[in-house]
């Protein structure tokens, strides 16, 4: 069950939207804390990097700090579903992005899910969804504008 889901409509084709999604590079563009990505899959084309198992290390910056997550595609569904993990400190963080049609283009249903992976993680998980949850709030709307090309 998912700990917070948000819906947002995009004009934008399923196929288009799909690969914007399933690419972590671009989360700089939708995550204004995140400074940047980079892949761990050494020796991979850019293209071969967009499979289920690849890896990759996404930077996001706080006020005073730098902190480094794990992310790992772990379902990708063309063109309907992209599922990515992020690892850090005891616990896992699943997005999972749904694709489906709209009248205006690709209707795109985030769910997000918060698993603790340690003691301490298990015991503070009311207050990592809450913090995640504030995190993430406003991404979409930034996929939205990235989709979309509004600056």
């Amino acid at each position: 069950m998912a700990d917070f889901v948000e819906e947002v409509v995009v004009n934008s084709s399923k196929d288009d939207t799909y690969a914007f999604l399933s690419n972590p590079m671009n989360r700089t563009k939708i995550y204004s804390i995140v400074s940047e990505v980079e892949s761990l899959s050494s020796g991979t084309s850019p293209v071969e990097e967009i499979a289920v198992g690849s890896r990759f290390l996404e930077m996001r910056q706080f006020a005073n700090r730098r902190v480094g997550t794990e992310l790992e595609l772990t379902e990708l569904v063309p063109p309907y579903r992209v599922t990515i993990k992020s690892e850090a400190n005891g616990m896992n963080v699943f997005y999972t992005y749904q694709l489906g049609d709209s009248d205006e283009g690709t209707m795109i249903r985030f769910e997000g899910k918060v698993e603790a992976t340690k003691l301490k993680t298990r015991l503070m998980r009311p207050a990592l969804v809450k913090m995640v949850r504030q995190e993430d709030s406003d991404h979409l709307l930034y996929v939205k504008k990235a989709l979309e090309g509004d600056s």
